[in-house]
C-alpha cells in the first residue's frame, strides 16, 4: 500500500509502524480472539507461530515522511509452509477465507487508524504495547554472539525494543537481538 502520511515526522516513523501493526492485529483479532500478537519489530504471530510480517519503507522530505509504501504478507489460505513455525488463517481456522474480503476489512481497519479523526499516537501505543508478543516474560535471547535471558518490557518512541537484562534495562535496534526459540535456533 502506498501511503501520505506527511503530518508526520521523520523521527517517529515507527509510529506508522505501530498503526499499520495494529490495523492487521485488529482484523485478525476479529477472527481469533485472544490469540493475535504482533513481534517486534514487524511480524505478526498467532500464539507462537507466524502468520505474517510487515515492511514499511518511507521517503523524507524534510522533517517529515512524504511517502510511505507498506508491504503486507500475511498466510491466507495457505496449507503448506517450509518453515515449521508458520501458520495461516486457513489452517487455523479449518476452513478457506476470501482474500477480498479480508483486504476491505484490513483496509477499514487502516483507515481507521491512519485518518484524521484516529486515536492519538499515544493511545495506540498503548495498543500496540498490549499486543505486545512475549512482553512481560522471561525469555531466550541471542545478543550478538551470547545467549541472554531477559523480559521485553516495550518500544520506545523511536521504536526500539526494551528488554530488562540482569536487573538493567538496554534498548536494541533491529537486528541487534532476536528471539531463541531452542537452543541455537532464532
Amino acid at each position: 500500500m502506498l501511503l501520505k502520511p506527511v503530518f508526520l515526522a521523520a523521527t517517529r516513523q515507527f509510529d506508522l509502524n505501530i498503526a499499520v501493526s495494529l490495523a492487521i492485529f485488529r482484523m485478525l483479532s476479529a477472527c481469533f480472539p485472544g490469540k493475535i500478537a504482533l513481534k517486534w519489530p514487524n511480524d505478526l504471530y498467532y500464539q507462537d507461530q507466524k502468520m505474517g510480517g510487515i515492511l514499511i519503507e518511507n521517503t523524507v522530505k524534510g522533517t517529515n515522511l512524504a511517502q510511505s509504501v507498506a508491504g503486507i504478507g500475511l498466510n491466507v489460505n495457505q496449507l503448506e509452509f517450509a518453515h515449521p513455525r508458520a501458520v495461516s488463517m486457513r489452517s487455523i481456522a479449518k476452513q478457506p477465507f476470501v482474500l477480498e474480503e479480508i483486504l476491505n476489512e484490513l483496509l477499514e481497519q487502516l483507515e481507521l487508524l491512519t485518518c484524521n479523526s484516529a486515536p492519538a499516537a499515544e493511545e495506540l501505543r498503548k495498543a500496540y504495547l498490549n499486543a505486545l508478543y512475549a512482553r512481560d516474560q522471561r525469555k531466550l535471547f541471542r545478543v550478538g554472539e551470547e545467549i541472554r535471558e531477559g523480559t521485553i518490557r516495550g518500544v520506545d518512541s523511536t521504536g526500539r525494543l526494551l528488554v530488562e537484562m540482569e536487573h538493567e534495562s538496554r534498548s536494541f535496534s533491529f537486528r541487534e537481538i532476536a528471539f531463541v526459540w531452542s537452543r541455537g535456533k532464532e
